[in-house]
């Protein structure tokens, strides 16, 4: 897996500072940085607008929302999408986030809104804080690598992850992924370090069950949107000045010099919704959105979305 040497992601991540604090109190302060980042957002906000409204699952008659990842609710313009979607479930671990974003936009207690946090879409965080607390990162002792014979056992937060729980109980014309597994992939880097003999399993098993949960919370012929944010201009810095037309070119180039965050290679999670049973069973149609640019602070991120059709079964 690509090493995230001198990253920080869009909510400005500092890895080395997560070895001190509890994992979701990390997520709470980086979602503290950004509270009032609304105008850097604006651009990348824009195409995630576009594409959600866009959507033919949001055409239909009373649609209804998901938005995994909501936060600040800076990746959206909720006052836009009150007006067209009957029911929007806000899903988050940071509660705080969530509701002073709603005060914010002057949305606290809107009829349409239902907000669902703090859920630890992982489902593994309170897993991860037990093994850390006895595996220190500076400690000298090596772990034993999975394919030397360690197993599920030794690694119980693979099943905790598999087994992550719906945030709610139906289904929605239109679900969206908001920059969150990145966020979820943090935590565990947090946790083991890169490089280490868990980092790459426990990646894997947390992603292939957000991308469950996310055609899961799809109603049957709905929409499932997943945007990404895939490298940034600290390890391409020519992220910067490429032409804004080359950047599905760029995207390529970058993937193939395994230059992007971990577990955020958008061709492996194409392949993986079109191979994987549990995802291509219910998937009808898969595409994949033209990268786009999105300044944060100094850094410039290449952010992609997947925005895939679910089929009608069940």
């Amino acid at each position: 897996i690509p090493r995230l040497t001198a990253w920080a992601p869009p909510r400005a991540l500092v890895l080395k500072s997560c070895v001190m604090k509890r994992l979701a109190d990390f997520q709470r302060g980086n979602n503290q940085k950004t509270e009032h980042a609304w105008d850097e957002f604006a651009s990348h906000r824009q195409r995630v607008m576009d594409i959600l409204l866009r959507s033919p699952a949001a055409a239909s008659e009373n649609p209804t929302l998901a938005l995994l990842g909501y936060g600040n609710g800076n990746d959206v313009e909720l006052s836009r999408l009150v007006e067209r979607f009957s029911t929007l479930h806000l899903v988050d671990l940071d509660a705080e986030a969530v509701q002073a974003s709603l005060t914010r936009s002057g949305l606290v207690n809107h009829p349409r809104l239902a907000v669902n946090a703090p859920v630890d879409l992982s489902g593994i965080l309170s897993e991860l804080e037990r093994w850390r607390a006895s595996h220190p990162l500076n400690s000298t002792s090596s772990p034993p690598s999975p394919v030397d014979g360690t197993t599920v056992e030794e690694m119980p937060w693979l099943n905790l992850a598999a087994q992550s729980p719906l945030p709610f109980t139906h289904s929605c014309e239109v679900t969206a992924s908001l920059c969150v597994l990145t966020q979820m992939i943090d935590s565990v880097v947090a946790t083991f370090g890169d490089p280490s003999p868990y980092l790459l399993p426990t990646v894997q098993a947390v992603r292939l069950r957000h991308l469950e949960m996310l055609l899961e919370l799809t109603s049957p012929s709905g929409t499932a949107v997943f945007v990404t944010d895939v490298v940034s201009s600290s390890t391409a810095p020519e992220l910067t000045t490429w032409d804004e037309t080359a950047l599905p070119d760029l995207l390529m180039q970058l993937v193939r010099a395994r230059n992007f965050f971990t577990g955020a290679n958008p061709f492996a999670i194409l392949n993986q919704l079109k191979t994987t049973v549990t995802l291509a069973s219910r998937i009808q149609s898969i595409h994949l959105v033209a990268p786009w640019r999105w300044q944060m602070g100094s850094r410039v991120y290449l952010v992609t979305a997947i925005v895939i059709q679910r089929n009608d079964l069940a």
